[in-house]
């Protein structure tokens, strides 16, 4: 099975995944088993993690990118 690292999956999908990878962690389930479990690559579950404990559940969430800065002011 090859691996994704979430590029494939739509925002709502990746988010719920991320709270369940949690969960799971909680539960004493792996990096490796998570990652099994949602066809992701492993780093990706570590990631999720890591933000998890650094920053909250909340920084979990999906969030619009802002993208690159305008390059013309207002006034052109």
């Amino acid at each position: 099975m090859k691996k994704s690292d979430g590029r494939e999956y739509s925002h709502e999908v990746l988010e719920a995944y991320r709270y369940r990878a949690i969960e799971l962690y909680q539960k004493g389930k792996s990096v490796q088993e998570i990652a099994f479990f949602f066809g992701v690559h492993r780093g990706s579950v570590s990631l999720w993690i890591k933000t998890w404990k650094e920053k909250g559940k909340f920084a979990l969430k999906s969030k619009k990118a802002l993208g690159p800065e305008p390059k013309l002011k207002k006034e052109d």
